[in-house]
């Protein structure tokens, strides 16, 4: 090519005395910004509306609407990172009878914040995680009761360590708010639900629909 030497990052450079090349020039620097241009920002449709030579293996892509970063594969975009949260609310009242300290999801029925849907809509329960780390999740929640009444955090089901809250019979008309939190690692795809439970005997727990019970979901590393 027409280079007179290379930069500390193999970057073409030419020297005033050289003889001028002006098409090997020019496609030389073209071909050095192909090789080390490997991001685009835009938004996620201007992501979408990619194709052909505009996308290329290697190639990250951050949404500015979003906040989401991908990458070009052989398959396809993948998701690299995302400033993935969910946050929930309890607007309904909910009955979860059980036997035995036998604790039953809780249903959200307002999604106050879920930009990457997260959670399915309507009056169900779990937030599904997009994208693998760390997260940090956290619930509150009220219940009307004159059981024990319990709480936890569930990944796929099951109870996250040292997460089980338990309060102590409030009496008729007494009113519960226990309140839990922590962080998990999860990988893509996992289901992180809340839920309750009563003291044993079949005794119903309702949920005080004035008081909006909340459940929130933070990625915060890889």
């Amino acid at each position: 090519m027409a280079r007179d030497g290379s930069g500390s990052k193999n970057e073409p450079t030419y020297t005033g005395s050289g003889a001028p090349a002006d098409a090997a020039d020019l496609t030389e620097i073209a071909a050095y910004a192909a090789k080390v241009g490997n991001r685009k920002a835009g938004t996620a449709a201007d992501r979408a509306a990619l194709s052909g030579a505009d996308r290329w293996v290697g190639l990250e892509f951050e949404e500015s609407d979003t906040g989401a970063v991908y990458l070009y594969t052989s398959g396809g975009w993948t998701l690299k990172s995302v400033r993935a949260a969910c946050v929930l609310v309890k607007s309904s009242a909910q009955s979860t009878s059980s036997t035995g300290y036998g604790f039953t999801d809780v249903l959200y029925d307002i999604e106050e914040h879920d930009p990457y849907n997260m959670h399915t809509a309507g009056n169900t329960a779990g937030i599904t995680v997009p994208l693998a780390g760390v997260y940090q999740i956290s619930a509150s929640y009220f219940g009307d009761t004159n059981a024990i009444f319990g709480v936890m955090l569930a990944k796929n089901g099951a109870q996250i360590e040292g997460t089980k809250r338990y309060q102590p019979a409030m009496g008729s008309g007494g009113l519960t708010s226990p309140e839990v939190s922590t962080s998990v690692r999860c990988a893509a795809g996992d289901v992180l639900s809340v839920q309750a439970s009563s003291n044993p005997g079949s005794q119903a727990i309702t949920v005080a629909a004035s008081f909006r019970s909340r459940f929130s979901a933070v990625w915060v590393n890889p």
